[in-house]
């Protein structure tokens, strides 16, 4: 499941909170993230590097922290596409 902190990108650029993107496949380590970001920051997270892709365009996150052994597409791999996006 996809969790996010603002309701969508729009509310986190109104309220001037940064936007984190967080693509982990262990869900304890993910929710741990989560409550760790979640008071201070916009944070969008993602069980897989596919998922991460998909929610990319619309949150826009300032910043993506990622798994680098993420099963299917890594998080190399993920880093690689990700900057393809951003020109």
């Amino acid at each position: 499941p996809v969790r996010q902190a603002a309701s969508d990108s729009a509310t986190a650029t109104s309220t001037g909170r940064v936007r984190v993107m967080v693509v982990e496949d262990n869900q304890d380590l993910l929710s741990f993230l989560y409550a760790l970001l979640s008071d201070r920051f916009a944070v969008r997270t993602c069980e897989s590097a596919e998922r991460a892709l998909d929610a990319f365009d619309e949150f826009q996150p300032d910043a993506v922290i990622t798994d680098l052994g993420l099963p299917g597409m890594d998080g190399v791999e993920l880093t690689r596409r990700i900057r393809q996006r951003s020109g």
